[in-house]
């Protein structure tokens, strides 16, 4: 009896050794494939099938168990598809981010992801998000209706089999900087969700959500708001009240906003963007700032995805005044209408460098912004 038990625990250490040495090897299997990419902590049994088309987040985890996929359905080798992690990107554990033909699922720096999420498809989540255990998210559907007398999996196939079906399969889900996503939530494709919007646990997420509203219920419902959000004329960084109007691609984490405060304004990443107060006007006053080291670049600035122009900018000019012509005015506020309903309320400035540089060698930043 002794000698059996002595065998079984002999049977145990081997077993754990082998399973030890089989993630030992897959982590460092996964890293020597994605090492000229950055580094990261990456979990046990981790599946990733494309690294090609796969961005890891640097300085960031992906969690024990976690599944990266990327998949085809119709034949073609190559995909428009891929799966990008920001900066300092939490991955917890028994993660699954699955994307198909024609899908690019982004999650920006220092967003995190708890246990059991999925996402699935064409799936955008802004900077400094947070996605509490077994949210669900899915840019794509189940076909039901085509032929009702067939599988509903072989209808899926159908309909993926083709460049045209994949490509109307994709309703691109949007979740803004700063949201919150309670537990067990499911958020429908299509759908955009604010900055700085609050979901409650177990919410069916199937309309938009505005900026800073927090929502629950099956179908969400407005409970409250976090704030008023109603964008002035004219925004200054130094003004606590004005950084919600600094939308999207502004550094707001505690310790760069320090930073850029000595300058009065707030860093900006390669792509920003700004929302003012619907109203009419004729001039738009840009007040920047600039790191040392700045190199001179051209930014390309836009009012609703209408451009207004490339500003070549340099750190010897800080201030810029940019006519608008009554013509472009209107071309904007006719654009509007590509945008989420939430968002048509308000006036929507892009600045976009071209070509994108290193942010962290050659900084620009935003001190204020108006319109008259």
């Amino acid at each position: 009896m002794k000698i059996l038990k002595y065998l079984y625990f002999l049977l145990y250490l081997g077993k754990s050794a082998l399973q030890y040495i089989k993630d030992t090897y897959l982590q460092y299997s996964i890293r020597q494939k994605l090492l000229f990419k950055g580094d990261f902590q990456i979990g046990k049994n981790v599946v990733i099938n494309n690294y090609e088309n796969f961005t890891p987040p640097v300085g960031g985890k992906i969690g024990d168990y976690s599944r990266i996929l990327q998949v085809g359905f119709t034949g073609n080798i190559h995909r428009d598809q891929s799966i990008t992690l920001g900066k300092g990107v939490i991955i917890s554990r028994h993660v699954e981010l699955t994307i198909w033909e024609h899908n690019h699922l982004i999650i920006k720096d220092h967003t995190s992801l708890q246990d059991n999420c999925k996402l699935l498809g064409g799936v955008t989540i802004e900077r400094n998000c947070l996605l509490a255990p077994n949210v669900f998210m899915s840019s794509g559907n189940h076909y039901f209706s085509k032929n009702p007398f067939d599988l509903i999996k072989n209808q899926d196939k159908e309909v993926l089999s083709t460049e045209e079906g994949t490509l109307a399969h994709v309703k691109p889900i949007h979740v803004e900087e700063d949201c919150w996503i309670g537990l067990g939530s499911y958020v429908k494709r299509g759908v955009y969700i604010g900055r700085g919007a609050v979901v409650g646990a177990y919410t069916l997420v199937t309309r938009n959500i505005p900026p800073y509203s927090i929502q629950s219920g099956s179908p969400n419902t407005e409970l409250k708001k976090r704030i008023n959000f109603n964008p002035p004329t004219a925004i200054y960084a130094i003004n606590e009240l004005h950084w919600p109007y600094f939308y999207r691609g502004f550094a707001q984490q505690k310790t760069d906003r320090k930073e850029s405060l000595k300058q009065n304004g707030l860093f900006a990443f390669e792509k920003a963007l700004i929302t003012l107060k619907k109203q009419v006007f004729s001039e738009l006053k840009l007040n920047m700032f600039f790191s040392e080291n700045f190199q001179p670049q051209l930014l390309a600035v836009k009012l609703n995805d209408v451009l207004l122009i490339q500003l070549h900018i340099t750190s010897d000019k800080t201030e810029y005044i940019i006519p608008v012509p009554t013509e472009v005015y209107e071309k904007s506020i006719q654009n509007l209408s590509k945008f989420p309903d939430v968002l048509q309320k308000y006036h929507l400035f892009t600045f976009e460098l071209m070509p994108k540089v290193n942010s962290s060698v050659s900084k620009y930043g935003v001190v204020s912004c108006e319109i008259y």
